[in-house]
């Protein structure tokens, strides 16, 4: 966790590895000084602060789509970056939100594999429990196309580390009971 000289939170570290503290630590330097530089008066860093914050994570989905509304003046990159960083958040928003009942599971799962289908697919540490909700629905609705995609990510996201062999052979097998179903 990153706090400012007044004890607030900045941003919590996610990748765990050092690239990733290395990373961060210049994602908070860069936040604090664009702070100093609007703070003290420079114009024109609302959409570098705009950016930084959201990548940091500082900003909810409602407010920062709200935000992202607003810009005006952002580079073709920083779109394509904004638009990856608010599927992250919407992604993040939906996990945090949703019920722990086996029916609101559900309809996650079916919500992103409509974000799948979209292309709307998130590339920070939520991947696993896209996937992972995505495969529990497509076996509850007998969708083993879908469930071969999910898996597919899931597999790609994790690697071939053996610690996963008994887990995917689980899901391999029941993969293959759903070819067996339907499509």
């Amino acid at each position: 966790m990153y706090l400012d000289a007044d004890g607030e939170i900045i941003t919590k570290q996610g990748d765990r590895s050092v690239a990733g503290f290395e990373t961060t630590l210049a994602s908070v330097n860069e936040y604090q000084a664009l702070r100093r530089r609007v703070e003290g008066g420079e114009k024109g860093l609302d959409n570098h602060l705009f950016v930084t914050e959201l990548s940091l994570g500082k900003l909810d989905f409602p407010t920062a789509k709200a935000r992202y509304a607003t810009l005006t003046g952002l580079s073709d990159a920083q779109h394509v970056q904004v638009k990856q960083l608010l599927v992250n958040g919407e992604v993040a928003e939906i996990m945090g939100s949703a019920g722990r009942t086996a029916e609101a599971q559900l309809e996650v799962g079916k919500t992103f594999a409509a974000m799948a289908a979209a292309e709307r697919v998130p590339d920070d540490g939520s991947q696993y429990g896209f996937w992972m909700m995505i495969l529990g629905y497509a076996e509850s609705a007998n969708k083993a196309d879908l469930y071969a995609s999910a898996l597919g990510r899931i597999k790609a996201y994790l690697g071939d580390d053996a610690r996963y062999a008994k887990m995917y052979e689980s899901f391999d097998k029941k993969l293959a009971e759903l070819r067996g179903i339907g499509s």
